[in-house]
């Protein structure tokens, strides 16, 4: 495991670093490539894309796809119990734990939110 990655799930770096570095960039991209991989397996991206429903992806397609949300949700997971572990040492003004606790909650419930949408709008059903 990672040195910084092992220290943010035992909340040894910084508030600011785990917060903005390990639950937002690092999110961002992951998704980013995943939303890709979807895009590039559509049969007919224009018309998934304008009736937000994704389909006809083919079965390589499907785990490449399963496999890339596993990977997400296990990282977020544990940034996530890293971000909370850092905001609980966190020294400075306590706004900062309450509105960091806050927001790393609404972003897992909101990518368990849209995984959701996603299986409900595809045929990911192997």
């Amino acid at each position: 495991m990672n040195a910084n990655f092992k220290k943010l799930i035992e909340g040894e770096i910084s508030l600011k670093k785990a917060f903005w570095l390990y639950g937002n960039i690092y999110p961002f991209f992951i998704s980013l490539i995943i939303i890709i991989t979807i895009i590039y397996f559509q049969e007919n991206i224009k018309e998934s894309i304008l009736k937000k429903v994704f389909f006809d992806i083919s079965l390589f397609g499907k785990v490449i796809i399963i496999i890339q949300g596993i990977i997400f949700f296990t990282y977020v997971s544990f940034a996530t119990i890293g971000i909370w572990r850092c905001a609980n040492n966190y020294k400075g003004k306590k706004i900062w734990i309450y509105l960091a606790k806050i927001a790393i909650l609404y972003a897992y419930y909101s990518y368990i939110k849209n995984a959701l949408f996603l299986y409900e709008n595809s045929n990911l059903i192997l």
